[in-house]
């Protein structure tokens, strides 16, 4: 490499590292906040936490617990507030024996809405989080799918896949027709209840419908 091409990658490489150095710094000086709605996909009653990493303490104490739901309900938006560049510590567990637990830590991003779904892999408790996102689109459903294992997804009485999901993986958006147009392994999935022209976030497994959330931007 010649002493122009080397002057030149290392300006655009100070240039890169001053602006996420000031983007991080920005952020670390200041209090943030993010919109979180809750799913249990779980077969029990479950309990959500959240607090900062940085905060001593068990998750699992009682002042940082956020919301209680049965199997298939989800919560309204819930202000989680932190300040600076910190990770943000997430719990689920079984409400009623406290015997079972999952946690996960995540750096979030100030202003942003987003899902944490508890939900099961064989019988072992999982803890994901989604960024919130919409796709409307007037006349359809516009719907992406959560499930906890490969199930093949058909639209509006077809035969053809049109994809298979993947555990603990949310699809993209894809359009149904007809709200009894899609079909979850061999279950038909009741969209009557949403609206046309919204999008929503499916969870399913190999049961059927688990629950069905609107998204919004």
């Amino acid at each position: 490499m010649n002493l122009v091409n080397m002057r030149t990658s290392a300006l655009v490489l100070a240039t890169v590292t001053t602006m996420f150095m000031a983007g991080c710094s920005e952020e670390s000086l200041t209090n943030n906040d993010a919109n979180i709605s809750y799913i249990n996909a779980l077969n029990e009653q479950a309990t959500f936490y959240v607090k900062e990493s940085t905060d001593s303490g068990s998750v699992y104490d009682s002042k940082y617990k956020t919301v209680t739901l049965m199997p298939g309900d989800f919560s309204d938006e819930i202000k989680h507030k932190w300040f600076g560049l910190v990770m943000s510590n997430f719990a689920v567990e079984d409400t009623n024996t406290r015997d079972e637990q999952k946690s996960f830590n995540e750096m979030l991003r100030d202003n942003r809405d987003y899902w944490v779904i508890a939900w099961l892999k064989n019988n072992d408790y999982k803890l994901s989080l989604l960024r919130k996102s919409a796709s409307d689109n007037e006349g359809v459903y516009r719907i992406r799918v959560f499930a906890n294992e490969e199930l093949d997804i058909l639209l509006d009485g077809s035969n053809d896949e049109l994809f298979t999901t993947e555990v603990g993986k949310v699809s993209d958006y894809f359009t149904v027709e007809k709200c009894t147009g899609l079909v979850v392994g061999n279950n038909e999935i009741d969209l009557c209840s949403g609206d046309l022209g919204r999008s929503y976030l499916v969870f399913v497994d190999a049961s059927g419908l688990v629950t069905l959330v609107e998204e919004r931007y």
